[in-house]
């Protein structure tokens, strides 16, 4: 190999840190019907970032009690019974899902790796890993699934940005994403064409 291409080889040979503080611009475009005119993508900018202490002591969906950082299983059973299972739109297009299991891995900066079971259509959750193979495997760090639990950022921006990365069945990606944008009174995005709503 010629000094020129190992030279060129070894700029890209340097490893994701987590330390550093990333951000990336993106835009990203939905196909419609035939025949639409395509709308100009969205922008969103992704920056890591953890949240100051004490953050879910105003959150109005963490139940009362919660005098710690709460787990992920308990910031996502007290958003579920909020926000999810007493919003009309959630449920609505939750209806249109075949049943799903998600598995959430979370890295926390001080805690061990934690692991949430969620199933959709019907909604549960429950911490562990799944008995069953789950249909995906969603792996994110704490505070970056925390803001898309608040609504502050997309559920895939930071997997897209190479914040975290999914395993599995991306049809359950975009039905995870829905109901929470649902959830989070987002705009519900128009799907590709490729997976349509309720497809397996």
């Amino acid at each position: 190999m010629s000094e020129e291409k190992k030279e060129e080889s070894e700029e890209f040979d340097d490893e994701y840190d987590e330390d550093v503080e990333y951000e990336y611009e993106y835009e990203y475009e939905y196909v419609t019907e035939e025949g639409e005119e395509a709308e100009e993508g969205e922008k969103e900018t992704y920056t890591y970032r953890e949240l100051a202490d004490g953050w879910w002591k105003d959150i109005d969906f963490i139940l009362p009690g919660r005098e710690k950082e709460p787990t992920v299983f308990e910031i996502f059973h007290d958003m579920m019974v909020s926000n999810i299972v007493g919003n009309p739109k959630a449920v609505e297009i939750a209806g249109f899902f075949v049943p799903r299991v998600i598995l959430l891995e979370i890295d926390h900066p001080k805690r061990e790796t934690e692991y949430v079971r969620i199933m959709i259509s019907p909604t549960d959750i429950a911490p562990g890993i799944p008995d069953a193979e789950p249909d995906l495997i969603i792996h994110f760090r704490y505070y970056d699934f925390i803001r898309t639990l608040l609504g502050e950022i997309d559920i895939m921006t930071p997997l897209w940005s190479g914040g975290g990365w999914i395993l599995g069945n991306m049809t359950a990606a975009l039905d995870l994403r829905d109901i929470m944008d649902a959830a989070n009174e987002r705009e519900v995005q128009k799907r590709p064409k490729i997976w349509p709503l309720g497809s397996p």
